[in-house]
């Protein structure tokens, strides 16, 4: 406090002088002793009032003149009824309204000097008004994202909204709160940035549980008795023998994360990514072949049936050759009744050699969205999640298992889990083929000589483009289209190492396509006996299948952005229809041979590696 004016302590000494006067009148007589002139007089006792906020003059009270008195006068006075009025001080205004703090009740003693003010006033501006904050809240309020260091009310400051800093995308102070994937007002999470992310995969897959079809038999040596069914000795050349086996393929996926976290969601990471996808295994075809030499005693015979349809070799209706049933030409018999096979007969048809081939593909092409289950790494923020990038470590807690890489608000957690929805199309596309050349015995150890052309002797490699090739393909396209559902799982197991497991089901429709022919590229003709039209059939039909799929393997974290993977991958398919399945029991008519078997199923299985980035 001030010290008081000359003016104002002149006349309060006075009035100590009067009252002791009149003091002296009432009471006995004190001696000189009785004051001491160093005493200063008592000020009466006066309400409190309000401290005003003005910066400080000093630090230290005042040091007072020492005043010196001389002895009282004894005066004598009429005792009063009534109480002398309080002497008010004058405290001067601070030149502009201020809005203070309470401040304690406390009354002056005697013999002390006024107190310092404390509590820092120099730290608020004089002239401009400050209103004091509510009261700290050590735990995280409704609607407050401050999840590291509790939550403040904001509802004291000036202009603060009353509802905490959730207040939707408009935000306290331009800040968009952690509603709208940014941070609020008090809070420490830097905004989830969208983040993009690919990987490129190579793929090893073999196709397999497909059935087998046999389509030729090699009989060695003379039946004993007739009818003969070849035993398990013969040689069987089947459509297994021409199976791709393992194929090549690649495979690549990129995306990105998008939504909105909810508040105080302090993972940094947007709860919610859109993926899309590729991979194809590249087509492949193999091929197997069964020979005999003409004229030795050996033979083969055909195992599949193309009775009702007829050949004309060279397409003329008989100028030169009569329409003869295919299953002359394939040697068909079962039982086989020839009661001579080894001997030479006229226009008798040998087969000198028969080949099976298949071919193998599949596209595939997806849409994903993802739902983040667990807190990842996302990118470069304190807070982005066990793994994130940080001043102290690129990587985090997957770099060298840097302990303070990761902020105590997001998890550490070994086991992420994320959940998925999708659409998928997925194309299957296979083919099969039974080719047969063919010659004509003269019946006296040579060959016909043939009206246009000639008859080969052997097989001398390779189905020419003529006549004496006949040659039956069967295609078949899985289209299918459907929802999946499906979950992906991490685990790590060490500073860099991680397992993983993704999986996926879902149910679809499977529009089929078939088409099968049987012809020539010699020129000549193959019909259906019953109606003339050529031996060329096509059909669709929709089918409802089912796909899952499996990928299991290992992960190493290369560096914060980029991951190796080596993994498992099985692909199973129900309710389909393969090539080599639809081969007809009979050719009787267009209908029959155009019934699609879609009862199959296939596993795709093999090999995946690949590296993944996140940027």
């Amino acid at each position: 406090m001030k010290l008081q004016s000359q003016a104002t302590r002149g006349a309060t000494f006075a009035l100590a002088a009067m009252l002791a006067q009149m003091a002296a009148a009432q009471y006995p007589a004190y001696g000189p002793g009785a004051y001491s002139p160093a005493q200063r007089p008592q000020a009466p006792a006066q309400q409190p009032y309000p401290q005003p906020y003005y910066q400080q003059q000093a630090t230290q009270p005042p040091a007072y003149p020492q005043v010196n008195y001389g002895p009282a006068p004894r005066v004598a006075y009429a005792a009063q009824n009534a109480d002398l009025p309080t002497p008010q001080e004058q405290v001067p205004q601070p030149a502009r309204p201020v809005n203070p703090a309470p401040a304690p009740a406390m009354g002056q003693q005697p013999g002390q000097p006024m107190p310092a003010p404390q509590g820092g006033y120099n730290s608020y501006p004089s002239a401009e008004a400050y209103s004091h904050p509510a009261a700290y809240s050590g735990s995280p309020a409704q609607g407050d994202c401050n999840c590291n260091q509790g939550a403040a009310d904001w509802s004291g400051y000036t202009g603060a909204p009353a509802a905490g800093c959730t207040t939707g995308c408009s935000g306290y102070a331009g800040y968009p709160d952690s509603g709208c994937c940014d941070y609020g007002a008090g809070c420490y999470t830097p905004t989830p940035r969208r983040q993009w992310f690919v990987g490129a995969y190579g793929l090893l897959l073999q196709r397999s549980n497909i059935g087998d079809t046999k389509v030729a038999t090699y009989v060695p040596n003379t039946p004993a008795a007739y009818p003969y069914y070849p035993n398990d000795s013969v040689t069987y050349l089947s459509s297994n023998a021409a199976n791709p086996g393992i194929q090549g393929g690649g495979e690549i996926r990129f995306g990105s994360t998008f939504g909105c976290a909810s508040a105080c969601d302090c993972s940094g990471t947007r709860p919610f990514a859109w993926e899309l996808g590729y991979w194809g295994i590249a087509d492949q075809t193999e091929t197997a072949l069964m020979t005999d030499n003409f004229g030795g005693t050996t033979r083969m015979y055909g195992n599949i049936n193309y009775a009702g349809i007829e050949y004309d070799r060279d397409g003329t209706g008989g100028a030169n050759y009569a329409y003869r049933p295919v299953n002359h030409y394939y040697d068909y018999q079962m039982p086989i009744e020839d009661a001579m096979p080894y001997q030479p007969g006229v226009n008798d048809i040998r087969v000198l050699a028969n080949r099976v081939r298949q071919s193998f593909n599949a596209q595939n092409v997806e849409l994903n969205f993802w739902r983040f289950g667990t807190p990842s790494s996302a990118g470069c923020s304190p807070s982005a999640g066990y793994g994130a990038c940080t001043a102290v470590s690129d990587c985090g807690g997957y770099d060298g298992c840097a302990p303070m890489s990761c902020n105590t608000c997001a998890p550490k957690r070994r086991f992420v889990c994320n959940g998925l929805l999708g659409v998928r199309y997925l194309k299957l596309d296979e083919s099969f083929q039974n080719a047969v050349m063919f010659t004509v015995d003269d019946g006296a150890g040579g060959v016909m000589p043939a009206p246009v052309g000639t008859n080969p002797t052997a097989y001398v490699g390779g189905f020419p483009p003529d006549d004496n090739v006949l040659l039956h393909d069967i295609e078949v396209d899985n289209n299918m289209v459907g929802f999946q559902l499906g979950c992906s799982m991490n685990w790590m197991c060490g500073c860099h190492w991680s397992v993983f497991a993704d999986t996926n089901f879902g149910v679809y429709n499977n529009h089929i396509e078939a088409y099968q022919r049987v012809y020539t590229d010699g020129g000549g003709m193959v019909r259906f006996v019953g109606t003339g039209g050529d031996a060329a059939v096509r059909s669709d039909k929709d089918q409802v299948a089912f796909l899952g799929e499996l990928r299991t393997g290992v992960a190493y974290q290369l560096s914060c952005r980029w991951r190796a993977t080596a993994a498992y991958r099985l692909i199973a398919v129900s309710g389909i229809a393969t090539a080599q399945n639809q081969v007809p029991s009979n050719w009787m008519n267009h209908r029959h041979v155009g019934y699609i078997d879609s009862t199959d199923s296939l596993f795709l299985q093999g090999l995946q590696l690949g590296a993944e980035c996140k940027f």
